[in-house]
């Protein structure tokens, strides 16, 4: 993981998935956050979230292979058709690969993060 400014400039572009919206440190844990909002139903929509869904696979795949035991990955998908592909995503996360990271990167509606945040990070807010 990079940080890589304007990928699409370079002849690799397509190599490198998307980035993050934002970061916090709370309680010795870093949250990188990537925010999404699709509403609609189309092909550009499908394509976007397919995006995620890569962007997704690349966090599992990281956290397979690092050992920073205090990072998570904040996946917030949001309108309606992120809740119709909910699915897709559920299925992804829920691979054996996985089983052993999959607690690190969270995917789900704002609702559902507000719940799991308070699960984890309820000092934090005092």
């Amino acid at each position: 993981m990079q940080a890589l400014y304007n990928p699409l400039t370079r002849p690799d572009g397509f190599d490198w998935t998307e980035d993050f919206d934002g970061m916090q440190t709370t309680m010795g844990h870093d949250l990188l956050y990537n925010l999404k909002m699709v509403c609609d139903a189309g092909g550009a929509q499908t394509r976007s979230l397919r995006e995620v869904h890569s962007f997704i696979e690349a966090q599992l795949q990281l956290s397979l292979l690092q050992t920073h035991e205090k990072r998570y990955f904040i996946n917030i998908l949001d309108g309606d058709q992120s809740h119709v592909r909910k699915e897709q995503f559920n299925h992804l996360l829920n691979l054996p690969e996985y089983a052993t990271v999959k607690e690190k990167v969270f995917v789900d509606d704002l609702v559902a993060f507000q719940v799991w945040y308070a699960s984890k990070f309820a000092d934090a807010s005092n």
